[in-house]
């Protein structure tokens, strides 16, 4: 559990991006990942349920950030965090499809700051409580990442 909420920080902070982050099981995603829609896929589809109800876990990270639900939206909609999904869930899919290495913990960490300290619309109070987060918990967070199921579309 606390690893799920870790990797929903970063998904909601980037990746809260962390993506981030997250599902009981990959399938409970709104959208299937596949390399065919993996360019699509927001924080906001890692965060929701196929009913489109937020999950336990979009509760827990917010709870872990000291962040209001609208501080959240508004790290699910930064234009540069869904940027930097996209980047990993795409080396994520090349990871495992062309064996190409990840992308090391520090770059992530390093683009979740770059990414934070661009967008305009995330005040520094805000911007201060993702980087620290996501350094202290950068390790589950990327092992989270790496570990989503991304299908390799067979009709290609």
């Amino acid at each position: 559990m606390r690893n799920r909420t870790l990797i929903i920080l970063f998904l909601i902070t980037c990746i809260l991006l962390t993506i981030t982050l997250l599902v009981k099981t990959t399938h409970s995603l709104i959208t299937d990942i596949t390399n065919e829609n993996i360019n699509n896929i927001t924080l906001h589809d890692l965060v929701i349920d196929r009913e489109g109800v937020y999950k336990e876990e979009f509760d827990n990270v917010v709870n872990e950030l000291s962040i209001t639900y609208d501080e959240a939206n508004i790290l699910m909609n930064s234009k540069e965090l869904n940027n930097l999904l996209t980047e990993i869930l795409n080396n994520s899919y090349d990871y495992h499809y062309a064996n190409k290495p990840k992308l090391t913990n520090r770059y992530i960490y390093n683009k979740i700051v770059a990414s934070v300290n661009h967008d305009i619309n995330i005040d520094n109070e805000l911007k201060n409580k993702v980087i620290t987060k996501s350094e202290e918990f950068i390790n589950d967070i990327t092992n989270y990442l790496y570990n989503l199921e991304i299908t390799k579309d067979i009709n290609k």
